[in-house]
């Protein structure tokens, strides 16, 4: 956790199987786990922590619902639903503006090409950030929320936007477009291929209130002659 920037000061503990003694010892109020924490869930409980197993969310609109849950189980129910509302009103606020879009582009997410090609699905909350926006997302006939596609798959798509949220291993613009049969690619042709900074990957990365943020971001990708 490295936003706000005052998290970054806090103590840290191990994420996948954190120390239950180490959770222990900062006397916490709550713990909150996610889904890579599952085989947890039993430790926790015989060390008498408090702790809630909260999956990720499988669309925005689950984004908002953790958010208000997480508002119920802190007490702060009230600021929890404000702030929900606030960015509901944001995403229909967008959605007003996409109201006469029939078909949007095709695109492509990249989450990984270390090893290979991962993107997500509208199974996902990450990819129902395209769904919301009428975007057609050519990864939408795999299985799963976060598949991986082969070249082949991605090339015969014909992508007309590709976004790419893995800069943080080193991928550029340019190697992209260099890589092989990717050069006849619309979005590659047309110069729609777009690297996101770290803090931008973040916003459509992960569920939490930032997430509206990364919503308009990639509305004014998708249709820079409206945002």
């Amino acid at each position: 956790s490295d936003y706000p920037e005052a998290a970054k000061a806090l103590p840290k503990v191990e994420y996948t199987r954190p120390n239950v003694e180490s959770l222990a010892a900062l006397r916490p109020d709550l713990i909150i786990g996610s889904g890579r924490q599952k085989d947890m869930v039993a430790a926790m409980q015989n060390a008498g922590l408090p702790f809630v197993l909260l999956d990720e969310p499988g669309s925005v609109a689950g984004v908002l619902e953790r958010i208000r849950l997480l508002g119920r189980v802190t007490g702060h129910s009230e600021a929890a639903e404000q702030l929900a509302r606030q960015l509901e009103a944001r995403i229909r606020a967008l959605s007003e503006k996409l109201a006469d879009v029939t078909q949007g582009p095709r695109v492509f997410h990249e989450i990984s090409s270390t090893a290979g090609l991962y993107t997500a699905t509208a199974r996902s909350f990450v990819g129902d950030l395209y769904t919301l926006l009428k975007a057609r997302n050519i990864a939408d006939a795999a299985a799963g929320p976060y598949p991986q596609l082969s070249q082949e798959v991605i090339i015969q798509a014909d992508p007309e936007v590709i976004v790419l949220a893995d800069g943080r291993e080193g991928v550029t613009v340019e190697q992209v477009r260099a890589r092989p049969g990717w050069s006849g690619i619309s979005a590659v042709t047309r110069q729609r291929v777009y690297l996101l900074s770290d803090v931008q990957a973040n916003l459509v990365s992960r569920p939490g209130p930032r997430v509206v943020d990364g919503l308009e971001l990639l509305a004014k990708l998708l249709y820079p002659d409206r945002f």
